[in-house]
């Protein structure tokens, strides 16, 4: 089924973040940023998984790498061997 619109799923287990006000306010950036960036990401389904933990970096550092990973997508997702 060909949708129109990007769709998002994530994931932030309590193993990598043991508070849920920190786990929440993870998933609110990753929102965040990809509320940004959805105009480009044309009907794809995306699931952010987070593997380790995010206790050494600060909440502006996690929104620039979120969104430096978020462009890189955008890239491979409009590259003609992909269409």
């Amino acid at each position: 089924m060909e949708r129109d619109y990007p769709r998002l799923g994530i994931v932030v287990s309590k193993r990598n973040c043991a508070l849920a006000v920190n786990r929440n306010r993870i998933k609110r950036i990753i929102r965040e940023q990809f509320r940004l960036k959805q105009h480009a990401l044309h009907g794809i389904d995306l699931v952010v998984l987070l593997k380790s933990s995010t206790k050494k970096i600060g909440d502006q550092e996690q929104a620039e790498w979120l969104e430096k990973l978020f462009s890189q997508l955008i890239v491979h997702c409009s590259s003609p061997s992909l269409n």
